[in-house]
Order: structure tokens, then C-alpha cells, then sequence
């Protein structure tokens, strides 16, 4: 008989996925699940939430929003757009699922991610212009 094993973590990003238009200056929550997370030794998993906007010209076209372990994860991480960002229209969150016992908090391997489904934009609010 061929023994089970716990199923394997997953991520599944909801929001944004494709084609919502965030205004500069406004909150916005970025909502995920994680699946079948692990069970034990949840401070050793840290959860990442980014976001690429490949139309920027920076660095590596990632923002990092915040990272948390996964044993205070809520599903959802408030964002409210800096009003120094500047306008994009092929932008997609990224969540990642990270075992910092490979190296500690700032050198973790990153083992399960997700990101929007398809492309969102930034856009400025009626009173700014770029």
C-alpha cells in the first residue's frame, strides 16, 4: 500500500486578476489563499507580496509591499498606492511562499507563487498628470 502525504502548498492570487485600474493615492487589498499551507513550524515560512508593473523602468520592475510570516497571514494585504508611483498599464501581483530555514529571514528560497491571472493598471486620480 502506497502511504499518503499531506497535499502540496499552493498559492491562488483573486485580486487583482486582470484589467482593474487602481488610482494612485487610493487603497486597494490584494486578496489571496494559500492551500494546503504547511502545518508545523509556521515561523519558518515567510509570505512576500509584490508588484510588477513591466512598463516601469526600474530596477527589476518589482515593488515590494510587505512580507509576514505565515503564521499571522491574514489572506489579504492592504495597499494604498504611493502618490510618487508613477502611472503603468501591465501590472500583476505576486505573492510568495518562502522557507527562511534555508538562510534566514533575508535569504530565503522561494518555494510556492502566484500571480494575477492577467495585467491590471495604476492610474493617476483625476487632479494628477504625468
Amino acid at each position: 500500500e502506497i502511504p499518503t502525504t499531506a497535499s502540496t502548498p499552493s498559492i491562488t492570487v483573486f485580486s487583482p486578476n486582470g484589467r482593474e485600474k487602481w488610482k494612485i493615492g487610493k487603497t486597494y487589498a490584494i486578496k489571496y489563499q494559500i492551500n494546503n499551507p504547511p502545518s508545523k513550524n509556521l515561523e519558518n515560512w515567510k509570505i512576500s507580496t509584490f508588484v510588477d508593473c513591466s512598463d516601469w523602468d526600474v530596477g527589476w520592475g518589482d515593488t515590494a509591499i510587505e512580507s509576514h510570516y505565515l503564521q499571522n497571514d491574514k489572506g489579504l494585504i492592504e495597499w494604498t498606492i504611493p502618490s510618487n508611483i508613477t502611472t503603468a498599464n501591465q501590472c500583476k501581483a505576486k505573492i510568495e511562499l518562502m522557507d527562511i530555514t534555508s538562510g534566514g529571514m533575508y535569504s530565503s528560497v522561494v518555494v510556492y507563487r502566484d500571480s494575477s491571472d492577467a495585467v491590471f493598471s495604476i492610474v493617476a486620480t483625476e487632479n494628477q498628470s504625468f
